[in-house]
Formats: structure tokens, sequence, C-alpha cells
């Protein structure tokens, strides 16, 4: 696990085969988990259709063009400069997650779970502290137990 602090709205954080962020504007949850993968990079398409790919961390190099042709290709620039100019861009995904080990994670973690405790972490009654950081520890040795 990271050393580093995870903060809202804050930037993402390794965590081993996961990248973990806090997004107070969720309604639905307070974490995003993302896998991440040793042997392939991040590729994101821009508002043209263009490809990205990541080859260090926030730098990009495009890699496809939507229009098939070669100009610019191999140009490298920084990820926030990217977006600045060409807008928002899309991660490509290609996850490979093993659906059965999903399931079964998944499972055993909400099984631990009862509504108090939901409670609980959401915003601590004697402090209110937010426990999620905790929980998100807590299902990732979940998601390494199911393996």
């Amino acid at each position: 696990m990271s050393e580093r602090t995870l903060s809202p709205d804050g930037d993402w954080v390794s965590a081993g085969t996961f990248d973990l962020r806090i997004v107070r504007s969720d309604p639905i949850g307070t974490f995003r988990v993302r896998p991440t993968s040793p042997t392939e990079p991040r590729r994101f398409k821009d508002c043209d259709g263009d490809t990205w790919t990541e080859y260090e961390p926030g730098r990009v190099k495009l890699t496809a063009r939507a229009d098939g042709s070669t100009m610019y290709l191999g140009v490298t620039d920084n990820l926030a400069d990217v977006v600045d100019e060409h807008g928002p861009l899309t991660e490509v995904r290609s996850d490979d997650l093993d659906p059965a080990r999903l399931e079964r994670t998944l499972r055993a973690y909400v099984a631990e779970l009862d509504y108090g405790r939901h409670k609980a972490i959401q915003c601590d009654k004697d402090d209110g502290v937010d426990r999620y950081p905790d929980e998100v520890e807590n299902f990732l040795r979940f998601w390494e137990a199911a393996a």
C-alpha cells in the first residue's frame, strides 16, 4: 500500500495492482478504484478520436490518429496539456478482470458489512471521521485473498 494519504478530490494514488482516488462529489460512493497493469500502458482517446499512450506518469505520446494519418504521430506532451489543448480525454480500458474472482471478492466483502457498519464507515457518530480509506485497504486484502 502506498504511504501517500488519500484526500478528497485528490490525485490517483498507487496501491500496487490498483490506483485509488477519493471523489467527494460522487453521490454513490466515495472511492474510485481502477486496476493497473505492469505490462500495458494507459491509453486515452481525445475529442477527435486520436489515441494517446502514457509512457511515464503524466507524460503521453500520440500513437494513433482517428483519420489514419501519420502526421504528428510520436509527439509527446504532458497529460494536462493534452487535456487543455484537445479537451477531455477518455481512458481506453482493457480490463481483464476475472469475473469469478470479482464476484467472490464482492460477495465476501459485502457479507462482512451491515447497516451499522456502513454508517460508522461513512461518518463516525463519535468523531465524524470518514473511515472509507480503511475500508479500501480492507477491500484490497479481500481482493488479494480471492486470487
